[in-house]
């Protein structure tokens, strides 16, 4: 009774001794299995606006509220005619409603000079970028057919980022994977599998400063992916 005593203590504490080393060589592999660098890499390129919108302004000041309105006619006339002769098709031309002021019953509005004030806008929108930058220049002309322009603003867009997404992601990943690779070295270890990554936002801007993104025809396009390793 004794001996089967004996052997039975004997499996039990062996059994023990074998689970001991099996949960030992489990905390061990997964302090080694969490051993991660978290690195970012950046992706950066200059591009073309491919979009452009442009608001070309007009004004015309009078008493007489006909006369205001014989006026605007004529201006919008003229500046329709500009915009066509110098290339623009009439799909890219937008009239703005005109909007008036009368002096008198403006509460704000200063009392001396003309009773009324009108203004009124066009609204240009074009892929030709390069179009639209140079006839912006010219709205001089518009002044020789007596046309008041009290504004001239345009804005550039990019619209063809999903043309260079995926080369700008696979470059951020390689940057990312050259500094964790870097780590690694410098660690004395080797650097493994992908634990986790995240893809950051792309933005577009302008490369001067981050206050005149849309009056910039250059753009500067960034990303920043997070990628997490493994460290063996």
């Amino acid at each position: 009774m004794k001996a089967n005593h004996v052997v039975a203590a004997t499996i039990l504490a062996l059994g023990i001794s074998s689970a001991g080393g099996f949960v030992y060589k489990g905390i061990t592999y997964f302090k080694r299995f969490e051993r991660a660098v978290e690195v970012k890499g950046l992706a950066e390129r200059m591009v073309k606006a491919t979009d452009a919108t442009w608001i070309l302004s007009y004004a015309i000041g009078g008493d007489d509220i006909r006369i205001i309105n014989t006026s605007a006619a004529s201006a919008q006339q003229e500046i329709r005619k500009f915009l066509v002769i110098q290339g623009f098709e009439e799909k890219e031309i937008q009239k703005n409603p005109l909007q008036l002021t009368d002096k008198q019953t403006d509460t704000y509005a200063k009392k001396s000079g003309l009773r009324y004030a009108a203004h009124g806008s066009f609204l240009i929108t074009s892929k030709r970028v390069d179009l639209v930058t140079q006839i912006s220049e010219k709205t001089d002309e518009l002044l020789h057919a007596g046309v008041i322009i009290d504004g001239s603003m345009i804005n550039y867009y990019f619209s063809e980022l999903n043309a260079i997404k995926p080369d700008m992601l696979k470059e951020s990943i390689l940057n990312a994977q050259e500094a964790a690779k870097s780590f690694a070295v410098h660690a004395n270890a080797t650097l493994g599998a992908i634990k986790s990554a995240s893809q950051g936002k792309f933005s577009i801007e302008s490369p001067t400063s981050e206050y005149d993104n849309g009056t910039s025809i250059m753009k500067k396009v960034r990303v920043v992916s997070q990628v997490s390793y493994f460290i063996e």
